[in-house]
């Protein structure tokens, strides 16, 4: 209005045309105006339009993965992690501050009855239950030797000096990330927590560590060799495989392949096919645009295989299908133990199902190489949450692929409980592996 009169304009008629021009501009959250979110149509002429059913849908998605890139964001800059509450936990409540002398939470504790994602039923000392969100609660530990008096839950994100960390150790009551963290480690062997002990950041330390769990748990279930007994060496490629001396041709056969990224760690294996796995997380460039992102990774798909990426109707889903893609190529590369001195170029994937759900695998895709259809290799693509895609690679030993593989398999979600409900430690616990743990980074 201001600059309508400054022009010396009617201010009705200004604000008409800006209102005009609000509703007709594309909101960056949902991609479109708010007159075709509102109406269905673009604001090109005022005869009604047929409303595609897909426009709520799509618009629907754009905005959930923008607010999940928003969460992302903010959880990355709050250092956000999961509660490591649990039934049977005490915790202690928030309270509002009356005086400068309160507490934030009140004094008596509570018991934990179930958790639900970030909410917790507690109970109070008198019987009265309550839910709460985890934020509003913290653990309550107490020591044998002054009841009382309470010991702060260690978190895993905080620096703590070697001998404070010893002497909590020593103590009673360890938390629960510290035993997990302890038995994973006297359960491998030496050179592999050596390796793992390596790693720089902790996230990455601790995806090395379940994967390595998930080897022993999985070739002790299958192979029925004891669980201290299994020995893993790994290839001049760095592919681990079984190296015990096998008698039976069963075991011989017998492959496995590990993947780690994003929030998960995924094994694949099989009695008698090559098997590789990848799993990739579908995320924002941090560094980059989506189309310089794009374009630095431009050597590593075909041309066919960059119109497929590229074809999808927004940035997000066109990461979806970079990433998908990512994960079919590495997986054959993994199967096949070749490494990363594989011509990319000459490996190209036909997708035929656009969309992964977590409901469904689907193994319809066609695989090339060198420009040739390559019939006895079977890819197994499924989704493990929204943002988690993963593929299986199967490829031919000495039977026919799509002759061994009467059924498609699903994955199964582990806790650390039955990642480790078969294991014998193959050391004792040791207090400086929790310490060395400790001192690694955060990633940023």
């Amino acid at each position: 209005m201001k600059i309508a009169q400054a022009e010396g304009k009617e201010w009705k008629t200004e604000v008409r045309k800006y209102l005009v021009a609000y509703r007709s501009t594309p909101h960056t959250t949902t991609g479109v105006s708010p007159a075709e979110l509102l109406f269905g149509r673009k604001m090109r002429t005022k005869l009604p339009e047929l409303k595609e059913e897909s426009t709520e849908s799509e618009m629907r998605d754009r905005d959930g993965k923008m607010k999940a890139k928003t969460k992302w964001y903010a959880d990355k800059k709050r250092n956000a992690h999961e509660s490591y509450l649990a039934p049977g936990d005490q915790v202690l409540v928030k309270q509002e501050r009356k005086n400068k002398l309160s507490t934030s939470f009140a004094p008596e504790p509570y018991d934990v009855i179930t958790k639900t994602g970030n909410s917790v039923v507690i109970e109070s000392p008198d019987g009265i239950q309550l839910m709460r969100n985890t934020t509003h609660v913290k653990k309550y530990e107490e020591t044998s030797q002054n009841p009382g008096e309470t010991t702060s839950t260690l978190d895993v994100t905080d620096p703590v000096e070697p001998e404070a960390e010893r002497e909590k150790l020593s103590s009673p009551v360890v938390t629960r990330p510290i035993r997990e963290w302890l038995i994973g480690t006297s359960c491998v062997q030496t050179e592999e927590k050596e390796r793992i002990m390596n790693f720089v950041f902790k996230k990455d330390a601790k995806s090395a560590l379940i994967g390595r769990l998930l080897m022993r748990k999985v070739i002790s279930d299958f192979t029925k060799i004891r669980y201290n007994e299994v020995i893993l060496k790994r290839t001049d490629k760095g592919k681990p495989f079984l190296a015990n001396d096998a008698t039976e041709l069963s075991l011989r056969r017998f492959n496995f392949n590990i993947s780690h990224q994003g929030d998960f760690t995924v094994l694949a294996a099989e009695p008698e096919l090559q098997v590789g796995v990848d799993v990739m997380k579908t995320t924002y460039p941090i560094s980059s645009t989506v189309p310089g992102f794009f374009h630095t990774m431009r050597k590593q798909f075909t041309g066919n295989e960059w119109e497929a990426i590229k074809s999808q109707p927004s940035e997000w889903n066109q990461l979806q299908m970079f990433y998908r893609h990512w994960c079919l190529k590495e997986s054959y590369v993994k199967a096949t133990g070749t490494g990363i001195g594989r011509d990319l170029q000459s490996v190209e994937f036909q997708i035929n199902t656009k969309e992964l759900s977590p409901q469904n695998v689907t193994s319809d895709t066609k695989f090339f190489l060198e420009e040739d259809e390559m019939d006895e290799w079977l890819f197994e693509e499924t989704k493990l949450d929204d943002l988690h895609q993963v593929a299986v690679a199967l490829g031919p030993s000495h039977v026919k692929t799509k002759e061994t593989r009467m059924g498609r398999s699903s994955f199964t979600i582990l806790q650390f409980a039955d990642l480790v409900s078969s294991a014998i430690p193959l050391f004792s616990e040791d207090e400086s592996d929790w310490i060395k743990f400790q001192a690694k980074k955060e990633k940023s």
